[in-house]
């Protein structure tokens, strides 16, 4: 997909999720700390699907593609994007044509790996047998 900037104040997603060919992908936006759902879009045989909504200039917009209940693509848009978004059902996910909406996926991935280093460690906490082995993993936590 080529990725192109355009001085509009659209935005405009380009997509293609492998295994959901002629199915659905729903297009929400952040809205004060909830989703909001923009749109339903049909994907064709090939998957692909095509998306366009207004952003204002200097106020880029947080816009989530799920398939079904599963996020598999999130994106930080400004006006003028043009996003190149390639995903599967399960949200491996790359992109072309927004440097913001990398880094995002950068943070969410890094966030992921920290909450599911946390939740282990919680775990391994509530099984522990004796007091200097919770205080280890209070300490491994609190480092975390």
């Amino acid at each position: 997909m080529l990725a192109l900037v355009s001085c509009g104040s659209n935005a405009r997603i380009d997509g293609t999720v492998a295994d959901a060919a002629s199915s659905e992908v729903i297009v929400k936006m952040l809205n004060s700390n909830r989703y909001e759902v923009l749109d339903t879009v049909k994907t064709d045989a090939s998957g692909r699907f095509s998306y366009k909504l207004d952003v204002a200039e200097g106020q880029p917009e947080f816009v989530y593609v799920f398939y079904k209940d599963r996020k598999i693509a999130s994106l930080l848009l400004e006006a003028g994007d043009k996003v190149g978004v390639v995903s599967d059902t399960l949200g491996h996910v790359t992109f072309e044509g927004s440097e913001e909406s990398v880094k995002l996926a950068e943070v969410e991935k890094a966030y992921a790996a920290a909450l599911a280093e946390f939740e282990d460690i919680a775990l391994l906490m509530s099984a522990a047998t004796d007091q200097a082995d919770f205080d280890r993993l209070a300490k491994n936590m609190s480092d975390a």
